[in-house]
């Protein structure tokens, strides 16, 4: 393991331009304990999302105006981790020629994020994608390190009920409803409940739940 890292949530770049989107990123990390400068993201997804480029940031804002100017004060503002160690690149190896031999959808992104976390012990990691979080058990039996994701995996429906539980939904539910076509669990939910905080609650926690039950301990309870 690498030298104590300051940070304690790695966040992928689908996560950070949902929350962006959906203007909750602050109350989010927020509600998990979290200070921006303990929150991380790595370089090279801050320009995938467009931190650099107007174009591709409004293309992953879903469009001008003020979600793209979000996600710019987002982008701008989140710490960056630029490179990574010799033996944080090696897992990262590792861990995408074990999805490839085995037909699991676990991209290199996702196995440079779950390498940094992992050597640097950081207690929390996001991402968006379901095909990659119900990968992780399988992955898990061919790279052992791996299991040490266990309990610290977080997709975007739990940071949105930690922030929902914690600062009630009618504080964030414009903004969500505003932003709900970023994301098809969201925007399912957002018609499905309204601003009824206990079926909004209820909605999300199924739909975390049927991720949970993908990747069996690796999302928190």
């Amino acid at each position: 393991m690498t030298e104590a890292s300051p940070y304690r949530l790695l966040l992928d770049a689908d996560v950070l331009i949902k929350l962006s989107v959906l203007d909750c990123f602050s109350e989010c990390i927020t509600a998990l304990g979290c200070t921006l400068a303990q929150c991380a993201t790595m370089r090279s997804m801050t320009r995938s999302a467009g931190v650099d480029n107007q174009v591709v940031r409004e293309q992953r804002a879903g469009g001008p105006g003020k979600p793209a100017r979000r996600l710019f004060k987002t982008l701008s503002a989140i710490p960056t981790i630029d490179k990574l160690t010799d033996a944080e690149k090696l897992l990262a190896t590792t861990i995408t020629a074990a999805a490839q031999a085995n037909g699991l959808a676990f991209d290199g992104g996702e196995a440079m994020l779950a390498s940094v976390a992992i050597h640097r012990g950081l207690p929390y990691v996001t991402t968006g994608d379901k095909k990659a979080i119900a990968s992780l058990p399988v992955l898990a039996l061919h790279v052992a390190e791996v299991a040490q994701l266990r309990g610290r995996l977080l997709p975007l429906e739990y940071l949105l009920l930690r922030a929902i539980q914690s600062l009630g939904l009618a504080a964030l539910h414009a903004r969500i409803d505003a932003g709900k076509g970023c994301d098809a669990a969201v925007f399912h939910v957002v018609e499905e409940a309204g601003s009824d905080q206990a079926a909004f609650e209820g909605a999300l926690l199924r739909k975390l739940r049927a991720v949970q039950g993908r990747a069996p301990g690796f999302i928190p309870a």
